[in-house]
């Protein structure tokens, strides 16, 4: 089974995107590390565990889809087809949410460990098991 390509997008720490990069085994890889903010500790904990991390400042762009069609392009010159939310501080806007990706994520701290190890068995099984 070939590996799908994953991103996974952080504004933080990192601490979801660290559990992901760990449980990683045959049905993803996670390829790249992007976070809208380029101070994010989580980008040198990606850089330690040896995956490519980019920073693309949301504030640089004068508006959200414009941020998200620099987001989207850069995941399409990579090869992604998975992207993950782990702490992703962004609320996307309908063109990113319909660019194709197939995208899961947490939001809320309270359930966070839970929807972590969902996301993983949600990434496992789409690379078994297609759509």
């Amino acid at each position: 089974m070939i590996p799908k390509p994953t991103a996974i997008l952080i504004s933080g720490r990192g601490t979801n995107m660290r559990a992901l990069i760990k449980a990683a085994q045959n049905a993803y890889k996670v390829d790249l590390v992007i976070s809208n903010r380029p101070g994010a500790e989580g980008l040198d904990v990606a850089r330690n565990l040896r995956v490519e991390a980019r920073a693309i400042d949301h504030k640089t762009f004068p508006d959200r889809e414009t941020f998200e069609r620099a987001l989207d392009e850069t995941l399409r010159v990579r090869g992604i087809e998975l992207v993950a939310l782990a702490g992703f501080m962004r609320v996307l806007t309908p063109f990113f949410v319909q660019a194709g990706f197939i995208a899961a994520g947490e939001q809320s701290a309270l359930v966070r460990d839970y929807l972590t190890a969902a996301l993983v068995r949600a990434c496992q099984r789409y690379a078994r098991e297609g759509m």
